[in-house]
């Protein structure tokens, strides 16, 4: 394993400086895989695993991280002891998923990575058995068969959470093993542990995940602090066309107890289930698990885990005093000496009849805007709804009313209005958090970039199935990863928009924008991902696909500075070929191609009226 200890980051709390060692193995070997092993007080636990690690067999290579969730016992003082590792210190306690974030940053070339608990024992060749699964073709995650602290057989393998399963839980719980599948959420049968087979989800204790699924699926979701984030992760390797495969000779032990145990963390995990439901199936869809929530903590008095989680569980208020994570970003770099963020700039939004979507794009941006932290800006243009009513409603918003409808004189209006730098121009049917509005706003006050996007995921909840493959194989495209275009959000700042001058009168501002800046003057900025829901069905995807096609060839036609850097035809061709790595990555292809070709035969033929997909509103 590489010996590398790095010096303590400057967020670190405990800030005792480490100098660099050299490296055991030679330090231009690439690493097979990185190791990130989340420790939050973990000194007990840690020895043992780090032995383990040293003794898997064979020729591997192994970079092993511990990300340090601001342990107060001797996690620290050991870690930075031991030679081989290389100690990560988060800035507090981020939960499982911040923790895993901040450990991916210092992967460097691995080809895999293993995230592991630290109060887990491994068989000598748990890694080269894992690794053998990962090696077959269209598998992203494999995960280990799990055993006790005591050896015997632990049902780590899960399906997918729904409202029957959660019923059947909540009824029966752990009793009668033999129900059958659909009345639960755990693989109970014995069998199922005996055999390789692709699964939904596991324990996420011990996981393998390809570095190309990493790249592609993206951050962990740092929303659910811990439990969850592993149902939602794995979803999302599922979503991008990969599998998650149960590997039986794989063998870990897990003792348990390593992110402690306590009523309040049984509360964590009932209202994170809730949380998640919300987050893919609804309010009303997340109402009925919660109502079976409730049941089954009242059915149960005399268990404290019970009684606390139906504490939270009747009152959503009460969910912000549970434990939550927050990770060292960008915007943490300009906080003061007492904590305080100091982030300036300004937020534009041009909104056009957008009454049952606005408040939901706002509500994020309220408290930022009545503390004055940033300037607030929307631009209701040609609207005959609610709109500007509903977004004169928060406090510290400037809301200008003007009478013709268009994006770009919003757009310019609005750059009137500011007086702040540097500036984000927000769609209003995008969904965006204050954490990616700093963070974005913090890259462009740092500098040396001119332009910079929060990182995006597209919402096809409710789509039918050729939508949703349209946007599994748009997602696998690195043509789309390092652009301005196609997120709904962008910020430039007052250098950057010098090169812009004012807006002109094209329909795909983010495409002419990211024309004017080389790929050294931009930045994606990893930080929480602004939401983009996608069209239900194929007449509204191919709408917005003919729109956007024409305002490619717009901008190509423009002549304006920049705009012969727009054309990205050939380019996106050969990508597209190139992830058809499997039969089911080679069918999204083909409905990819398909649906782009239909949308410019479209275009080509008239000039279509302006219409938008109108099955996103209100969603």
């Amino acid at each position: 394993m590489t010996t590398e200890i790095q010096a303590a980051p400057p967020y670190e709390r405990d800030a005792r400086p480490r100098p660099a060692q050299e490296a055991v193995a030679p330090a231009a070997k690439v690493p097979t895989v990185a190791v990130i092993v989340v420790a939050y007080n973990s000194a007990p636990h840690l020895p043992t695993l780090v032995e383990d690690l040293r003794a898997q067999v064979g020729e591997l290579h192994l970079r092993v991280i511990v990300v340090d969730n601001d342990s107060t016992d001797s996690t620290v003082a050991d870690v930075g002891a031991t030679e081989d590792l290389l100690l990560v210190g988060a800035p507090g306690n981020l939960g499982y998923a911040g923790a895993i974030n901040v450990g991916m940053s210092h992967i460097g070339d691995a080809g895999a990575i293993m995230v592991l608990n630290p109060d887990t024992r491994l068989a000598p060749d748990l890694v080269s058995s894992l690794l053998g699964r990962l090696g077959q073709d269209g598998v992203g995650v494999a995960v280990p068969r799990m055993l006790s602290g005591e050896g015997h057989l632990s049902p780590s393998v899960r399906f997918d959470p729904s409202l029957v399963r959660s019923l059947g839980d909540a009824v029966v719980g752990s009793r009668l093993r033999g129900r059958p599948a659909w009345l639960t959420e755990t693989v109970w049968h014995e069998e199922s542990y005996e055999h390789a087979h692709p699964v939904e989800w596991s324990t996420g204790a011990c996981l393998l995940v390809r570095r190309e699924v990493a790249d592609e699926v993206g951050a962990w979701d740092e929303c659910y602090f811990l439990y969850s984030e592993e149902v939602d992760f794995m979803r999302r390797v599922r979503e991008a066309g990969w599998s998650v495969w149960f590997e039986p000779t794989a063998v870990v032990r897990h003792e348990g107890g390593g992110s402690g145990t306590s009523p309040e963390l049984d509360a964590l995990l009932a209202v994170n289930k809730v949380r998640y439901a919300e987050r893919q199936r609804g309010r009303a869809y997340a109402g009925a698990l919660q109502a079976i929530s409730i049941a089954a903590a009242v059915a149960r008095p005399h268990d404290p885990g019970s009684r606390r989680a139906l504490h939270y569980l009747v009152s959503r208020r009460r969910w912000a005093d549970l434990p939550s994570g927050w990770r060292h970003d960008a915007a943490d770099d300009a906080a003061d000496d007492t904590g305080a963020v100091a982030v300036d700039g300004c937020v534009l939004v041009p909104a056009h009849n957008e009454e049952t979507v606005i408040a939901r794009t706002l509500a994020p941006l309220v408290d930022l805007a009545a503390s004055g932290e940033i300037e607030l800006v929307v631009a209701a243009n040609g609207c005959d709804d609610r709109t500007a009513e509903l977004a004169r409603s928060v406090p510290g918003a400037t809301v200008l009313d003007l009478p013709a409808p268009g994006k770009p004189a919003a757009l310019n209006s609005a750059d009137a209005a500011a007086t702040r730098w540097p500036r984000l121009y927000l769609d209003a049917d995008v969904d965006i958090s204050a954490r990616a509005v700093r963070d974005v706003l913090a890259t462009l006050q740092q500098g040396p970039v001119l332009a910079a996007r929060p990182v995006a995921r597209y919402d096809s909840g409710g789509a039918t199935w050729p939508v949703r493959a349209f946007y599994r194989a748009r997602q696998r495209l690195p043509e789309t990863a390092g652009h301005l275009w196609g997120a709904g959000a962008y910020a430039l700042s007052e250098a950057g928009h010098r090169r812009l001058s004012s807006f002109p009168d094209l329909t795909a501002d983010d495409l002419y924008v990211d024309s004017l800046f080389s790929p050294e003057e931009k930045a994606i900025v990893r930080t929480d991902p602004v939401t983009v829901r996608t069209p239900r069905d194929v007449p509204n995807l191919l709408k917005v696909l003919t729109r956007t096609f024409q305002g490619n060839s717009e901008v190509a036609a423009s002549g304006l500075p920049g705009s012969h850097r727009s054309g990205t035809t050939t380019r996106t061709l050969r990508q597209l070929a190139r992830s058809a790595t499997s039969p089911r990555r080679a069918a999204d292809a083909l409905v990819y191609a398909a649906l782009v070709t239909t949308a410019r035969g479209l275009g080509r033929r008239s000039r279509v009226p302006w219409k938008r997909d109108e099955s996103t509103r209100g969603r």
